[in-house]
């Protein structure tokens, strides 16, 4: 995954990104009681079972649970932009180790701390 394709991102493709990196398994053709409606599910790291992901883009509690959950072993800052061109707000995740800083861009706060989260653990440097 490139830097470009993780920024090119829609919420829903994020969303799947950040729980296939944690560790959740899409699976398809659930059947609801009445065995109709079929929908994908997914297999949670505790192998629990949910149709429903955290709204890790949109929710900043949600964005901030993959910081504060202790996922990564980094400092961050998180900052908005002020740039008229680029009125988007800005996470960058430095890594403890000396290495280059994982930088992303977003509608929200939200998804700029997705995106540099996600870049962080594909390791897609700046």
């Amino acid at each position: 995954m490139t830097r470009g394709e993780i920024l090119a991102m829609s919420t829903t493709q994020l969303r799947e990104a950040i729980a296939e990196a944690l560790g959740y398994r899409k699976q398809c053709g659930f059947y609801d009681a009445a065995c109709i409606n079929p929908q994908d599910y997914w297999i949670t790291p505790e192998r629990g079972i949910t149709s429903t992901l955290p709204d890790w883009p949109e929710k900043i509690t949600a964005a901030t649970m993959l910081i504060d959950a202790g996922y990564l072993d980094y400092i961050y800052d998180i900052s908005s932009t002020l740039d008229p061109v680029y009125d988007r707000y800005r996470a960058r995740i430095f890594p403890l180790v000396a290495q280059p800083a994982y930088i992303a861009l977003g509608e929200t706060m939200a998804m700029a701390i997705c995106r540099a989260w996600l870049m962080y653990k594909n390791e897609v440097k700046r």
